[in-house]
């Protein structure tokens, strides 16, 4: 090539892109001058939608008003991080990794991490959940900035000042990092040790420890560790078993069981698995069986069916230990705890119904008895009741064989 043709080649480049118009140039600078809404994560909510039987609907708190105190806690500057342990179906994802998220993104922007158990996890919920959210929601969808690493599988930016990262647990993505939000969902699932470093918990809170009392680490999921102690007993009214886990994190924080209000005689009570088992058949199919689960009131026996689950989880209330037992609101707790945990038992689900329950724990038993196998059994009462398990073998007692016992 000849010097002329290599000058030439030079300045062979693409023009620059036209000058902005100022009033676009401010226009897209306004929403990182804007200040922090003093809005709750709840009140945020409703701008998002969700995905119910095929179509895309705004998002509605009174489908799991149980989640609603968890969620606003996730701006306390009294706690540092909330813990969630619940069953499937009991929209505690919704509640406290997608809610919060878009809190963080249309009213009080700061840095973001959601980690997934894994890898290929972390790619699956960013496109097959995330990406449909922020295509169906419009006020998220306008805030995705267009720029270069703008919107990635593992990475969004957005404007006002939210960047969001898709991780999953392993030492480079948990270490030498500043993030205000760290969410962990299905947190069982996490390893129990990552890079010799120790559990997931304590290295996602350290990473928040630069945004001072504005920090906030939230995990939540169902139960997947064992019982450790088949002799236990609970030394507290809302004491969890010994497990490693999410049920251990619960434990060391504020202990917050949801209690319902008797429609007659207005007595609180924990609708737990125990309860509904009470008044189970003793004889039909597992099917025939779980389409009869109704509750009593354990005050004065009035009959709560399947179709009063909605009216009870409105006048619901979450009561947190107090250090001498007591179970109290969360404006009331004195106990110096930095955890607000909670723990939401099955048959409170908003999604999970009663029959189902019942059938697939009935189910589950009956496999046991003619196989001796446990794998059902675990699954049913890890991911429908949200419970831990005590393996079978560790002991023959009869008591030990209800998974309700353990909570």
């Amino acid at each position: 090539m000849t010097k002329a043709a290599e000058t030439e080649a030079l300045f062979d480049v693409a023009p620059l892109p036209p000058f902005a118009a100022p009033a676009d140039a401010v226009r897209e600078a306004l929403p990182a001058l804007a200040p922090l809404a003093r809005v709750r994560v709840s009140e945020t909510a409703p701008r998002r939608m969700i995905e119910v039987g095929g179509q895309w609907v705004p998002w509605r708190g009174d489908v799991a008003p149980y989640m609603s105190e968890p969620g606003d806690l996730v701006t306390s500057r009294r706690f540092d991080s909330v813990c969630f342990v619940g069953p499937a179906r009991s929209s505690k994802s919704e509640g406290l990794v997608i809610n919060p998220l878009v809190h963080a993104i249309l009213a009080q922007p700061r840095t973001v991490a959601v980690f997934s158990p894994s890898k290929d996890s972390a790619k699956e919920w960013s496109v097959g959940a995330l990406d449909p959210l922020i295509q169906h929601s419009a006020d998220l969808r306008a805030r995705v900035t267009t720029g270069k690493g703008g919107d990635n599988v593992f990475e969004k930016k957005f404007r006002g000042g939210c960047r969001l990262t898709i991780d999953w647990p392993v030492k480079g993505r948990l270490a030498q990092r500043s993030i205000a939000l760290v969410i962990g969902t299905d947190y069982d699932a996490f390893p129990e040790d990552i890079g010799g470093d120790g559990g997931a918990f304590g290295l996602m809170r350290k990473r928040t420890e630069s945004a001072g009392s504005r920090a906030m680490t939230i995990v939540e999921s169902s139960p997947r560790f064992p019982i450790l102690d088949e002799a236990w007993t609970p030394a507290s009214p809302h004491e969890a078993p010994p497990c490693g886990g999410i049920a251990a994190i619960y434990n060391r924080g504020s202990r917050a069981r949801l209690y319902w209000f008797c429609r007659d005689c207005a007595e609180p009570f924990e609708p737990t698995f125990k309860r509904l088992m009470e008044w189970v058949p003793e004889t039909g199919t597992p099917a025939e069986r779980g389409a009869a689960a109704h509750m009593c009131c354990p005050a004065c026996g009035s009959v709560i069916e399947p179709r009063h689950k909605a009216e009870m989880n409105r006048a619901a209330r979450w009561l947190h230990e107090e250090e001498d037992g007591r179970a109290v609101p969360i404006e009331d707790l004195r106990r110096p705890v930095s955890t607000a945990s909670f723990w939401l038992p099955g048959p409170a689900a908003a999604l999970a119904p009663w029959s189902r329950l019942v059938s697939r724990y009935l189910e589950a038993e009956e496999t046991y008895r003619l196989t001796g196998g446990e794998g059902d059994l675990k699954a049913v009462t890890n991911t429908e009741l949200g419970l831990p398990y005590l393996p079978r073998a560790r002991s023959a007692r009869t008591s030990s064989r209800n998974p309700s016992r353990s909570i």
